[in-house]
């Protein structure tokens, strides 16, 4: 018997479709509420692989300092920022959205799983690299800190889904930013409310010496792979699209 083709598949959630058209379901409360029972149920492999990319961009930030103690300390704090933003830090932070989104669907993931798409990164720096970019020539035109602040917490909404599409779906750069502005935008208000809660909840979580985090961390990964799933679909039967995979979605992304 022939496999079925990607669009013949069956999908969890939502579907590439759905999000284009602006036709899925989103329920806020309900997927709080799912994210925090999902999250609480197996919160280690989340929170030891956010743990583990921490420890890195901390360590990368030290030799950075180190080899640059000769400059200014703005220059430094600006290439520390760059080199973390733009390089070390977007492939965990896919790793960890894909690491949701498996658990949105109730498979097992482990924290090593950080690491899988650090082989072969460059279309996950590609598009975060433009993501930056855009975000970035806001802030510069923006004269009035205000007006830098929203239009940095738009587009960091309007962008939140450029990785795991690029990592999940295999989208290409461009693809990924178009396909993730254009859902987000459509529907700004719940993302900012959703985003807007959980920025609340990490901030509470900071208060008792940080230790909140432990479950807050877990909650916000799995929070973006229920999204996902509701929004973008999973596969019943698929598996991640890692650097290894010749599996491409991009086509099925198509309006």
């Amino acid at each position: 018997m022939n496999e079925p083709s990607y669009s013949d598949r069956k999908r969890i959630g939502g579907s590439p479709q759905a999000a284009l058209s602006n036709s899925f379901k989103l329920d806020t409360g309900a997927i709080l509420k799912e994210a925090w029972e999902k999250s609480q149920a197996n919160r280690w492999p989340l929170l030891q692989g956010a743990l583990v990319a921490f420890a890195i961009a901390f360590l990368v930030a030290l030799v950075i300092f180190s080899f640059a103690s000769e400059g200014s300390e703005e220059t430094t704090m600006l290439l520390t920022l760059f080199v973390l933003q733009a390089i070390v830090v977007p492939p965990f932070i896919a790793a960890l959205n894909v690491m949701g989104i498996q658990r949105s669907v109730g498979r097992d993931i482990k924290s090593s799983d950080v690491f899988m798409f650090w082989r072969n990164p460059w279309a996950l720096l590609t598009a975060n690299i433009f993501a930056l970019i855009i975000v970035g020539i806001g802030q510069f035109l923006a004269s009035v800190p205000i007006l830098t602040m929203i239009w940095s917490l738009v587009f960091q909404a309007a962008f939140s889904f450029v990785l795991p599409l690029v990592a999940f779906d295999a989208l290409g750069p461009f693809r990924a930013i178009h396909v993730s502005a254009l859902v987000v935008f459509r529907r700004l208000l719940q993302f900012l409310l959703i985003y807007g809660v959980m920025l609340g909840l990490f901030l509470l979580a900071l208060i008792p010496f940080g230790l909140g985090l432990i479950w807050i961390i877990p909650m916000f990964y799995t929070l973006k792979g229920i999204l996902y799933r509701e929004i973008f679909g999973v596969e019943a039967d698929s598996v991640v699209v890692s650097e290894s995979s010749n599996h491409d979605d991009s086509d099925n992304f198509t309006a």
